[in-house]
C-alpha cells in the first residue's frame, strides 16, 4: 500500500481503485485497514476505494 501511495500522489491521484479476489482474504485486510471502502462486487473480486493522501 506505501507503493502505492507514492505512485497515487505522484500523478495526482487522491484515491485509487483497488481490486482484490473474492477468496483473497489477507489482501482484502491490508486495504480495509489502510482505510479502504467497499464500494462494489463483481463476480470475482471486491472494488474497493483507498484514499491515498490520508497517510504518506
Amino acid at each position: 500500500m506505501t507503493e502505492l501511495r507514492k505512485l497515487s500522489i505522484d500523478d495526482g491521484m487522491d484515491k485509487a481503485l483497488v481490486t482484490v479476489h473474492l477468496d483473497n482474504a489477507a489482501s482484502k485486510a491490508v486495504a480495509l485497514a489502510n482505510g479502504g471502502v467497499i464500494t462494489g462486487q463483481t463476480a470475482e473480486r471486491f472494488l474497493i476505494w483507498v484514499d491515498t493522501a490520508s497517510k504518506a
